[in-house]
């Protein structure tokens, strides 16, 4: 985790534009690294992973390589994504409604041009815990990391469970 005087003394040579001078003899990185939203000078973390099985379906085995912070997409929480996967997990935390995660699934496209996510709430779902921490007091580009975790345990609609762990920090 970035120590808050490690943010404030990057966000102060930032301003004084020295980053960006040393950005351009390659000393420092000062934007978001590959464009990923999981690079730069405070990089994401992310560790664990999502089993999601269906009724007549292999089980597939989600671990996120990339996160970016919901509010890229107007929401608080953290949008997670694997290279390897078309599999998009978006873990939600509604002032409202509480915790949600949305599974989005190539199957679950049938022939559409969207695919339609399977969201699962923690007042259906008790097994379903989290905290996302968006008050990191670092922003990158002017949206802020994002970290926390979430555990859960879920029946889907279908008939099937989707249960892991998946811990996250510094995504933007």
């Amino acid at each position: 985790m970035v120590s808050p005087a490690l943010a404030r003394t990057y966000g102060a040579l930032r301003a004084i534009g020295i980053v960006g001078l040393l950005g351009a003899v390659g000393l420092v990185d000062p934007g978001c690294g590959d464009g990923d939203g999981s690079g730069g000078l405070f990089s994401a973390e992310l560790n664990g992973a999502l089993t999601i099985e269906s009724p007549g379906a292999e089980a597939l085995v989600f671990t996120p390589d990339v996160c970016l912070s919901g509010q890229r997409q107007v929401f608080n929480g953290v949008s997670l994504h694997s290279e390897d996967s078309e599999i998009v997990v978006d873990v939600v935390d509604d002032p409202l409604a509480g915790l949600a995660v949305a599974l989005t699934l190539p199957s679950a496209c049938e022939g559409r041009g969207t695919c339609p996510p399977i969201v699962v709430n923690a007042a259906e779902c008790p097994d379903l815990r989290g905290e996302i921490f968006t008050n990191t007091r670092v922003t990158t580009n002017n949206i802020w990391h994002v970290e926390g975790w979430v555990s859960l345990r879920c029946d889907l609609p279908d008939g099937g469970l989707v249960f892991g762990d998946l811990n996250f920090e510094g995504c933007h």
